[in-house]
Parts: structure tokens; sequence; C-alpha cells
């Protein structure tokens, strides 16, 4: 590795601290805030958002990416005068800066992109680093596979260095340590103590191939993210912010649906369990449910004005329905030993499913809504992982081995909560 390489390692890493630590636009979520890591996750979903709308016009980008830069510069100024030394030396933006440096120079080292990135996503990387408009990925293989994380992937290459590719592709490393150092706030414990909980979430979960180009990784930190918020929301301290939390839970859903096609399965899951067993009044859970039909209304009218026909999920009912039994019992156990394995292979897994069953032996699950949450999520996504595979009728041995584990590791964030569930009930009963 290039000296002058490092050097952009350091500077693309520090250039994502200042940029989403330093301004913060939108005040209506200040009351949420605890931490620079939650200033910094929001402004990560305001980005998304913004970089959604800028995606669907040719030829705009830099001049409204030059506009938002000046609103920065001009928020900074205002707010120089508010920022107070120890700001600069904040104990968890610099071992966050140390691990991303640490991480970004393993992903820049090996430099290996994965199947699908080889045929799908790093064509869609190239059509916007080469100026071209979103209607033109209608020409690329699997057009209606989502573009926002491939857009962040160009956008993040091209500014401000212009240099490799990686530059890009260090976004990804960045956003899922963010996701995790905030996730493990959540902890009801010292301060030290959440650094430590959240280095060795990031040792147990980490490995190279989520970072060699495929969109999973996303899709695993932007569900912790929205995890923070559903915490915060079934938490009794934010009574008075839930309208904010339900506007950030929708914001980062409507990045997930741009992200990966089997996200909105996930979303739909999530608003049904909100819906069932949240602390939400009629008119929040309405809120809810309108704003996430909406926003998938809003996604494939899109489709339509560009003419991008969604069709990748190619689930074969009829020809499911017509197979025998024995085969779909064979599907059925083959599913099982692999969803085993893979259980066992994603430690997450392994410490959440403890944290289950210690929930159900020693803890008071029956008056505990949030757990219901949680295993209902746990429950209705296993099911769902069921059904997508047996709706494949072709070669779905080979699907399984593909495909599995990234879709187990998507979701396998989210489910940490069962473990800071039972250890923030557990502490406090014996504390």
């Amino acid at each position: 590795m290039l000296q002058n390489e490092i050097t952009l390692i350091f500077a693309q890493n520090l250039f994502f601290i200042i940029i989403f630590s330093f301004p913060f636009l939108i005040s209506y979520f200040k009351n949420i805030i605890s931490t620079n890591i939650d200033k910094i996750t929001i402004n990560l979903i305001i980005f998304f958002n913004i970089s959604l709308i800028i995606s669907f016009f040719q030829g705009f980008s830099l001049l409204i990416y030059f506009f938002l830069i000046i609103i920065f510069f001009i928020v900074l100024i205002k707010k120089f005068k508010d920022l107070r030394v120890k700001y600069y030396f904040d104990k968890n933006l610099v071992v966050l800066f140390f691990i991303l440096i640490f991480l970004s120079i393993d992903v820049v080292y090996k430099l290996e992109f994965d199947w699908d990135t080889k045929l799908f996503w790093y064509f869609k990387v190239l059509n916007f680093y080469q100026d071209q408009s979103f209607s033109n990925l209608n020409q690329l293989p699997v057009g209606d596979y989502p573009h926002l994380g491939s857009y962040v992937w160009y956008f993040f290459w091209k500014y401000p260095f212009d240099k490799y590719e990686y530059l890009g592709r260090l976004f990804y490393i960045f956003i899922y340590v963010v996701s995790i150092f905030s996730l493990c706030d959540c902890l009801k414990v010292k301060k030290n103590t959440k650094l430590l909980f959240s280095i060795l979430t990031i040792f147990i979960t980490y490995k190279y191939e989520y970072f060699s180009g495929d969109q999973d990784i996303l899709t695993f930190a932007l569900l912790i993210i929205i995890s923070k918020y559903i915490f915060y929301l079934f938490d009794k301290k934010n009574y008075k912010n839930k309208n904010q939390l339900i506007f950030l839970i929708l914001f980062s859903i409507n990045v997930l649906l741009w992200i990966k096609n089997e996200s909105l399965i996930f979303s739909f899951i999530l608003i049904i369990c909100l819906l069932f067993f949240s602390i939400l009044d009629i008119k929040q859970k309405l809120f809810i449910f309108f704003g996430f039909f909406s926003l998938v209304l809003i996604k494939y009218l899109i489709y339509e004005i560009y003419q991008i026909t969604p069709g990748s999920l190619n689930l074969q009912l009829d020809q499911t329905l017509k197979t025998d039994l024995n085969k779909i019992l064979f599907k059925v156990k083959f599913i099982t030993y692999y969803f085993i394995g893979y259980s066992v292979l994603i430690p997450i897994y392994i410490i959440n499913f403890l944290s289950i069953i210690l929930t159900f032996l020693i803890g008071n699950f029956k008056k505990d809504i949030f757990f219901k949450f949680l295993l209902s999520f746990l429950i209705l996504n296993i099911c769902f992982m069921y059904l997508a595979y047996l709706l494949k009728s072709d070669d779905v041995e080979r699907q399984v081995k593909a495909s599995m584990k990234l879709f187990m590791f998507e979701l396998s964030g989210f489910y940490i909560l069962f473990f800071i569930n039972f250890f923030n009930k557990f502490i406090l009963k014996y504390k």
C-alpha cells in the first residue's frame, strides 16, 4: 500500500467524521440527542434521504451538494462559539476514528469484489460515476435492484478526492462502526463499558466479505440505527419525543427501501410489530401505517415513471404449489439445517438466542412488551425466510448456500436488542 493511499484513508475518514458530526440542520430532532454519535446517525439518515432525491436528477448532483456544503459552513461558523474544547476530545469519536482507520486499511489491502458486486452493484456505481441518469439503470443487469447504496459509493469515490473506488466503500465502514457505537449506547452502564461493548461487537461481526461491494452491510447498519430509535420509542423517558422518533424511523425505512429489495419485507414486518406491540396512541399508529405505505407507493410510482420493472424477487408460487409433499419437506429440512449452521457461524445469533432463553427463565417476559415486540419480529422474519426459499422451486440448495448467510446477517444487528434488553433488565434487578 502506497503512502499517499494511507494519507487518503486518514483524510477520507476524517472527512466523514467532520461532515456528519458538526452540522445539525434540523433542530426538530435535538431533544433525542444525548451524544455526538446520536448526532452523526441522524445526520446520516438525513444525508441518505437528500442523496436519494438528488440521484433522480442527472447533472444537478454537484451543484446541489455544493449548495449544501455552503449551508454547512454557514451553520458551522454560527455555532463555532458554542463548541466546547472537550468536543474535540470526545473519547468515543477518537476510538471510533482509529477503528475506522484499522478496518479501512484491511479493506484497501484486500480489494476483492464479491460475485454480486461484479455482476450488479459495480455497474450501478459506474453508471453514476460516468454521469449517466437514473433511468439508464434500466439498461443494466437487474435494473430494479435499488440504487441508493451504489449512489453513495459513487459520491464518496468522486468527492472530495476522486482517486480510488474504495474511497466510496469506506463510507460503508463508517456507517457500520457508527451504528454499533450508537446501539451500544443503549446499555445502562458506564461510558467506558459501553465503549468496550462497541469494540467487542465490531470484533465479532467484522468480516471483509461484508465490505466487498454488496449492500448487505448497509441494511445491517440501517437496521441497527432503526433499532436504536425503537429502543428509545419504548423508553418511558422519551414519552414526549415519540413523534420525532416516528419520523426518524420512517426516514430510515425510506432509505432501506432503496438499498435492498428484501428490505420491503423487513420494513413491513417491523411496521406490523410496532402496530401490535408498541405503546403508541391511535393517531401515531395510523401515521406510521400510512406513512410506510406512502413511501412504498412513491417508490413504485418512481419506477413507473422511469419505466423500471420490479421483478427480481421472482417468486414461483404456481410451480411450488404443484410440488409434492416430499420435496417440500426436503426443502424445509435443508433450510433448517443451514439456518442452524449459519446461526452458529454468526456470533450475534448465539448471544441473542441465549438472551431469549434467559429472559424466559429468569425474566418477567409476560409483562415485557418490548421483548414481545422483538420476539415477534424475529419469528416473522424467520417465517419469511422459509417462505421465500420454499417459493423458489429451482435449485433451492444453491440459493440457500449462496444467500442465506447474508440474509441472516442483514437482520442480526437488530437482534442485538435481545441482549441489550436482557442485560439492562438483569443489571437493574440485581444492582
